[in-house]
């Protein structure tokens, strides 16, 4: 039976990392992300036909449409609830977003086996799961108002797919960035450790950057901060971590132009990038964050 189709294409985008390129001074896309991306975009919805359909044209266009400034990466989601999926994008009660693509296991890669997949995550509030066939067969969004809430949602992922290979990317309403009070009034707050994972360019201008930070972070939690470094090869430079700050004290810092976006002039004199990460732990695990390191340790723990 014919079926109903639509399509959007969702974008993954990165700020070059060249050193003779100026930075983009403007957000790459509505949706800041944390991690190996630094933003991402969904296109409109569009309508297809199943059975003589060119994903080429609809990536083009988009591709004709990038200003060269970019990398990015682009996921085709296709979609036969067009309703549930405007109304997901229309909503604006959640600012938190947690994009997971999924690799099913060998077993579960025929069409049958993948709709009783399908079938359940659509039963899932908060969420939309798309078809797709770019680097995963099923692709799920995710919308929170609490970081730790996101996460144990993409744990429970694994278990209704059966996953062979999950990846997934976090993300934030770049709008609720625009003020301190904006992301208090947006989110729900906890305590969560910090790592940044740091291509470092100026290591004078990089030591600049970390007491800046500790500075910034000091006055938001109402305490000393101060933030461990080490020296890592095989990739980055140094780590520089923190544990059991207000996840608002770090989030105002992705602010285009703020402390941590290739934007900020410190930023951008000390590092060719910086990739990060935002931890929490669960309430039954006494182990902590990882307290696995590279030798060289700073002595300023």
């Amino acid at each position: 039976m014919e079926k109903n189709m639509s399509i959007r294409i969702l974008q993954l985008k990165n700020n070059f990392l060249r050193d003779d390129i100026n930075p983009n001074k403007e957000p790459l896309g509505p949706y800041c992300v944390i991690g190996y991306f630094d933003a991402f975009a969904i296109s409109k919805e569009e309508a297809v036909d199943e059975r003589n359909f060119n994903s080429w044209k609809c990536l083009g266009k988009l591709t004709s449409e990038l200003a060269g400034n970019v990398n990015c990466r682009m996921l085709i989601c296709f979609t036969e609830d067009s309703e549930k999926d405007r109304k997901f994008w229309e909503a604006q009660e959640e600012a938190l977003f947690f994009i997971t693509m999924i690799r099913l296991k060998k077993e579960n890669i025929c069409f049958k086996e993948q709709e009783k997949i399908k079938k359940k995550l659509d039963e899932a509030e908060k969420s939309i799961s798309y078809w797709s066939y770019d680097h995963s067969e099923i692709i799920v969004v995710t919308k929170t108002k609490k970081y730790s809430d996101g996460i144990r949602k993409v744990m429970e992922l694994r278990e209704v797919c059966s996953a062979l290979k999950m990846y997934t990317v976090f993300a934030m309403k770049e709008d609720i960035l625009a003020s301190y009070e904006k992301i208090e009034n947006a989110i729900e707050d906890e305590k969560v450790s910090i790592r940044l994972h740091c291509m470092v360019k100026d290591y004078q201008k990089a030591g600049i950057f970390k007491k800046k930070l500790e500075d910034g972070l000091s006055q938001r939690n109402g305490r000393k901060i101060k933030i461990r470094k080490f020296e890592t090869f095989g990739g980055y430079d140094w780590l520089m971590e923190v544990d059991q700050i207000s996840i608002y004290s770090i989030l105002e810092h992705y602010k285009m132009k703020r402390l941590l976006t290739h934007a900020n002039e410190i930023y951008n004199e000390a590092f060719f990038n910086v990739e990060s990460e935002i931890l929490t732990q669960e309430e039954d695990d006494d182990a902590g964050v990882d307290s696995n390191s590279e030798e060289g340790t700073d002595n300023d723990i």
